[in-house]
């Protein structure tokens, strides 16, 4: 019986010093995974937030690269500092910069306009139009640049605007006293785009007086927020940059010594 109790002393004391190793090792490994998990957390944290940072700084960078080019290019017809702020007045703040530079961009390239009012009162055209068959600004005048600058009725059409080119034609060559026939190509596309100009405010007129329904209020909104999120990316490009930088200096340091301790 003696040596019974003294087995069953010792299985007793070994089976509880194991239990307390045992939760000891247990505990560790789950301190050791609050903190596994914290450190992931804190990374993945980061990780979102740089890349935040990173795409606000994009959209900023998109939009300084586009007003660049308005800029160089309004420069050629005598834009100024007020110049895009009477183009977003003209679409009734309802563009986010990037689509207003872009069409604005595109416009110049074709060679439509001759000045910032000019301008101005073609995308205020084209958004009119658009609205009353349901087409939203950017693509109104996209069809009516487009229409234009490569003078397509075809583009035209999707706003109303049916052109006969061969009496445009006519028309203006009555006024340089000659005939449709000695047109130049250059003067062939003065005169279908003065057709084009014609018609569409003479349908503009037909719509009445411009109102702003909630359809541009909510419009308006967004291109608030975009404005807003431009601005925040022009503010945190610096430290995007900087952020960049230093990681893509780790990320090299790192390859060097992988590759050195395979």
């Amino acid at each position: 019986m003696a040596t019974n109790k003294h087995i069953i002393d010792i299985q007793t004391k070994g089976t509880a010093k194991s239990k307390k190793e045992i939760q000891g090792i247990t505990g560790s490994l789950s301190r050791m995974a609050i903190k596994a998990g914290a450190a992931a957390a804190a990374f993945y944290a980061a990780k979102g937030l740089i890349q935040g940072m990173t795409d606000l700084a994009k959209q900023a960078s998109a939009v300084q690269q586009l007003e660049r080019g308005f800029n160089n290019l309004g420069n050629q017809i005598g834009f100024n500092e007020q110049s895009f702020s009477k183009l977003d007045r003209a679409v009734n703040g309802t563009m986010k910069q990037v689509d207003l530079m872009t069409k604005a961009n595109n416009a110049m390239f074709l060679g439509i306009v001759k000045s910032d009012d000019e301008m101005a009162q073609l995308f205020d055209t084209a958004q009119r139009l658009g609205q009353a068959l349901g087409i939203d600004t950017a693509r109104a005048i996209d069809s009516v640049v487009t229409g234009m600058g490569r003078q397509s009725r075809l583009m035209l059409d999707n706003l109303g605007i049916i052109i006969n080119a061969n009496k445009a034609y006519e028309d203006y060559a009555l006024t340089l006293k000659t005939t449709a026939s000695a047109l130049t190509e250059s003067q062939k596309k003065i005169a279908f785009n003065n057709a084009v100009i014609a018609e569409s405010q003479r349908l503009v007129e037909g719509l009445g007086a411009e109102q702003e329904d909630a359809a541009i209020k909510f419009a308006q909104f967004n291109k608030i927020i975009d404005d807003v999120t431009i601005s925040l990316g022009e503010l945190l490009t610096p430290v995007a940059l900087e952020i960049t930088e230093i990681i893509g200096d780790l990320a090299k340091a790192f390859d060097s010594i992988i590759k050195v301790n395979p």
